[in-house]
């Protein structure tokens, strides 16, 4: 399921000032680049995991994030 499209704040909602230290800026990622980029996710194979969850629906099962 999609969600409807919305405006993402720019920090200013955040609870603290340790989270605006942190937070720089927002981005939406398409699986496709997650799988490609550089970065650093948690869980690791993030991609991986969105990729099975919109091609195969919901796992019957838990399953292991490594987190």
């Amino acid at each position: 399921m999609r969600t409807e499209h919305f405006d993402v704040g720019d920090g200013g909602e955040m609870d603290g000032e340790d989270e605006r230290s942190v937070v720089h800026a927002f981005h939406w990622w398409a699986i496709p680049e997650i799988v490609a980029s550089d970065e650093t996710f948690a869980p690791l194979d993030l991609g991986k995991l969105l990729s099975s969850l919109i091609g195969d629906g919901p796992p019957d099962d838990r399953i292991d994030t490594g987190m």
